[in-house]
């Protein structure tokens, strides 16, 4: 009877076991097939923008170049023959060329070119409200690529008599004709510094000399 007994409990646990390893399996069988879900979980970091931050556009319109800012420079310090200088205080002086020419037997300066000479007639006009005194009036002359300066000519035979006589009133203008030891044989760049007075700066003409 006890065996018997016994006989029963084993084959009552031996049952037991195996439904529990069948539902094991079963188990992990159905997680098997359920599909995975993926769990979005906040950081506790900070994250990059996927947006880079837009740099500043860049202006349309060019920076001058180093070649353009000079030539600006040029045109701010020179004028052409033909053209006018202001000052602050209302005195005008003007440069115009003339052309070349040939000194007279009486001329003096225009040895070094064998009597060739250039041109030029300077005025004066005293806009200003007190009367001007030209007696400081001051030029010079250089011509060609180096430079060269020019000696002044005096020759009365040709009008090239000096510097400007007496004072210049109010609303006034003086006009002298002046020549420089230059040749004309050939074009050449000119470049006239005139100075009114010490208390004026100098001013700049230039120009390409064309004619014979």
């Amino acid at each position: 009877m006890n065996v018997m007994k016994k006989s029963l409990t084993a084959l009552a646990l031996a049952g037991l076991l195996g439904m529990t390893a069948c539902s094991a399996d079963a188990a992990k069988g159905e997680a098997a097939n359920t599909p995975a879900t993926e769990t979005a979980t906040a950081s506790s970091e900070p994250t990059e923008s996927s947006s880079a931050p837009s740099k500043p556009k860049e202006s349309s319109s060019a920076s001058p170049s180093a070649s353009e800012t000079k030539s600006k420079d040029l045109q701010d310090e020179l004028a052409a023959f033909g053209e006018e200088w202001t000052y602050e205080d209302g005195l005008t002086v003007k440069v115009s060329y003339l052309g070349g020419a040939t000194a007279s037997q009486y001329a003096s300066g225009a040895e070094a070119t064998g009597g060739q000479l250039r041109l030029f007639e300077v005025s004066i006009t005293n806009n200003s409200e007190e009367i001007f005194d030209p007696a400081m009036f001051n030029a010079s002359v250089n011509y060609g690529a180096e430079g060269t300066a020019g000696k002044r000519v005096f020759d009365t035979g040709s009008g090239l008599e000096g510097q400007f006589q007496g004072k210049i009133l109010p609303g006034g203008t003086q006009t002298v004709k002046m020549g420089y030891a230059v040749p004309n044989d050939a074009p050449l760049d000119l470049l006239m510094t005139t100075s009114p007075s010490w208390d004026h700066e100098e001013k700049l003409f230039h120009g390409e000399a064309v004619k014979p």
